[in-house]
């Protein structure tokens, strides 16, 4: 069946008994790790202490602009386009300043190439290696034009853009510290990617200790990553997230894991985690 645009960015998510079938050791341990009663809830707001600051995530819109409630912080975790085209770049952030939201975190995803320096430089030098060996074997040595558009100067304002790194926002009186990064393990040619084996070495006390939310383009191994029937995050950044533990933690990538989980940090939590 081709791939729709309804099935491409929204993936009809494995059956629990494809899940089973495909790892029926990870489908108990999450069955238990979800259906275990936490050891304690945190109490409601307290009606008369500072109203709650609304936080609106969203992620891989992948060119297309939905309706977006409102809110006070607006979140993108990544892939605003599909291949990192500057035009559909410059389109997504204008689209993003104009949103009402008071703050605006943007992190870039593995589709938006272009974002991605390491990735665009070896892009431009394997592009100018073909055009000299096509100069080359040219009889009349004619000069070669490229049919690749200039990637437009982009317009971060009013956006404030996250690359493995943290920023501090104040809002209702309140500072909230916010990391944000676009790295996830690697998978085909994409940007910001890392192999496996240095997925250590990415995230081992990457993220300050004071932070509040956690942006990341892909999830937590074993929380809101089902791909197919597999588990598809990273083990190492599930791992940083514990050491933090921040009030909220925001990710992408994972289009058939998409949804909300409460993570409660107990004994439970970190036999699930490992």
């Amino acid at each position: 069946m081709p791939l729709s645009p309804t099935n491409l960015f929204h993936p009809t998510p494995p059956t629990p008994i494809q899940r089973f079938l495909h790892n029926p050791i990870l489908f108990l341990a999450t069955y238990i790790y979800t259906h275990q009663p936490p050891a304690h809830r945190p109490p409601p707001p307290d009606p008369s202490g500072p109203a709650p600051i609304k936080v609106v995530c969203i992620s891989d819109t992948h060119n297309t602009t939905p309706p977006i409630p409102p809110g006070d912080i607006l979140i993108h975790a990544g892939d605003l386009t599909h291949d990192g085209a500057g035009a559909d770049l410059s389109a997504q952030l204008s689209w993003l300043r104009s949103q009402p939201h008071a703050h605006k975190i943007v992190i870039a995803g593995n589709h938006d190439l272009l974002l991605d320096a390491a990735w665009a430089s070896k892009a431009s030098s394997t592009k100018r290696r073909v055009e000299e060996e096509e100069e080359l074997s040219n009889d009349d040595n004619n000069d070669t034009t490229s049919n690749t558009p200039p990637v437009p100067a982009l317009d971060w304002t009013e956006l404030t853009y996250l690359a493995h790194n943290s920023t501090t926002i104040t809002i209702q009186n309140r500072e909230i510290k916010i990391f944000g990064s676009p790295y996830t393990p690697k998978y085909g040619t994409w940007a910001f990617q890392y192999p496996p084996p240095s997925a250590r070495e990415i995230w081992h006390h990457a993220i300050p200790p004071d932070t509040d939310i956690v942006v990341t383009h892909g999830p937590m191994k074993g929380h809101l990553d089902t791909s197919g029937a597999s588990a598809a995050g990273c083990a190492d950044l599930g791992r940083e997230i514990g050491r933090v533990r921040p009030r909220l933690a925001v990710c992408g990538h994972i289009h058939a894991g998409r949804g909300r989980e409460e993570v409660w940090w107990d004994a439970v939590q970190d036999a699930y985690d490992g």
